[in-house]
């Protein structure tokens, strides 16, 4: 049972094995977004959640820098992310730490990590929350993923996916084109 900051709660499912992802498929489930904590503890992440999401305008390129800026913020601070495509048009970077904080401590690390990856951008990164206040073409470094909430896919015409990327956007990264099928034949390689 997890319990949020508004005094409700949800249980979760946690699959452990074949016969409980098969139940989920026959939900419709598309795609599993866990929270960012082991069934152990379910009030200290141990997963930091970098989400870089374009605005209207932003190119992938855009996209693409500014997975290197937060990758070298982390690597300033020993930390080392796991990029993938969003299956949207931006990319997700999921950082492993130590479960000894809350939700607010890891998401106010999140807030200063988007702050820094701004200030290092030089107008192609942003970290206002306000969609009125981001700057035409900037791709928002989203620390919210951090809260403790549920989030939900988004569904796609073209039912983009999420796919590993070469670390943090290098160069050969490309753009989020991955469907559910061109993924089979690519389940484990990067890029």
């Amino acid at each position: 049972m997890i319990s949020f900051p508004s005094g409700r709660t949800a249980e979760e499912l946690v699959p452990v094995n074949a016969a409980h992802l098969v139940w989920a498929v026959s939900l419709g489930n598309i795609d599993f977004n866990p929270h960012p904590v082991r069934r152990a503890d379910l009030d200290h992440p141990d997963e930091l959640r970098v989400d870089i999401d374009p605005t209207p305008g932003a190119t992938w390129d855009a996209v693409r820098r500014t997975a290197l800026l937060a990758r070298g913020v982390l690597e300033e601070h020993g930390l080392r992310g796991f990029p993938s495509t969003s299956g949207s048009r931006g990319m997700h970077i999921p950082v492993r730490i130590h479960p000894q904080w809350d939700f607010k401590t890891v998401r106010r690390a999140a807030l200063a990590l988007a702050r820094e990856v701004e200030r290092r951008g030089e107008g192609i990164a942003t970290s206002k929350w306000w969609k009125e206040e981001r700057p035409e073409g900037s791709v928002f470094v989203d620390y919210n993923q951090n809260a403790r909430t549920t989030r939900s896919p988004a569904r796609t015409p073209s039912a983009r996916c999420r796919t590993p990327a070469s670390p943090a956007g290098s160069p050969g990264t490309r753009s989020p084109t991955a469907t559910r099928r061109t993924t089979p034949s690519r389940p484990c390689r990067p890029g």
